[in-house]
């Protein structure tokens, strides 16, 4: 027969020291990870806001061209002067709602404290470096576009992908530039892919750096979207643009 004592209840238990020793690790392992895990979510977070951008502009835009081509078949691509452009733009700025939920037309002053970088962060007063000509509008889910046009006969849509109030206001993040261009279609600045001199990649380059100390310049990032749009990193043929954003 066997009588139970008080040693047969005892178990195996950490000491003190062994459990501190455990947390520490663990905090070393997640000081490390954690911040690259926080970044890869920003970044997927951003790519998302951006392809969801980009297609609900580009599908409203062609619908636009293809219901209002009178409009605007004698104004794209097609140089002219600042006076015969405004009658175009205003004609545009007017049928933006017919295509997009707008839900919003937010006075500037409301915009006059909100800063914006450049894609190698340098600071620019958002107001009148990106949400200027007409507009702004704001969308049903937070985005804000902004319009404007260039002798060359493009129009210029700024599109701020999770609005004014949200960071980080910057180039090549969450603020992107566009052209509507010949038949409705959304490209990068100056890319028109009806027009016999395509410029080359490497000049979109220049104009989408994320090099701090570089040149201190309010466009640098606005052709970042020519390379969103195609999830390539500048001067790398095999890095996503995505998942290499700094």
């Amino acid at each position: 027969t066997h009588v139970a004592t008080l040693e047969d209840n005892r178990f195996s238990a950490f000491t003190l020291v062994e459990v501190l020793v455990t947390l520490g690790i663990i905090g070393v392992v997640a000081s490390l990870t954690l911040p690259t895990l926080i970044h890869k979510h920003r970044n997927k977070v951003m790519e998302t806001q951006f392809k969801t951008a980009y297609s609900l502009i580009s599908r409203a835009t062609y619908q636009m061209y293809m219901e209002h081509e009178a409009d605007f078949v004698d104004f794209l691509h097609i140089p002219h002067g600042i006076g015969y452009m405004d009658e175009y733009m205003e004609r545009f700025y007017e049928l933006v709602p017919d295509y997009l939920q707008v839900v919003e037309t937010i006075d500037r002053e409301r915009l006059k404290n909100i800063k914006m970088y450049t894609s190698n962060n340098y600071v620019y007063d958002y107001r009148s470096e990106f949400a200027y000509g007409y507009g702004p509008y704001i969308l049903n889910n937070g985005m804000l576009l902004a319009f404007s046009a260039v002798t060359d006969g493009h129009i210029i849509i700024n599109v701020d992908t999770n609005g004014p109030y949200k960071g980080p206001n910057r180039y090549g993040y969450d603020l992107f530039k566009f052209y509507m261009c010949r038949n409705g279609k959304i490209l990068a600045p100056d890319e028109d892919a009806d027009y016999v001199y395509n410029r080359p990649s490497w000049n979109y380059r220049s104009s989408c750096s994320f090099e701090g100390g570089g040149t201190n310049w309010e466009f640098q990032g606005e052709q970042c979207s020519y390379w969103a749009i195609r999830d390539n990193y500048p001067g790398s043929s095999t890095k996503s643009y995505w998942k290499n954003l700094p």
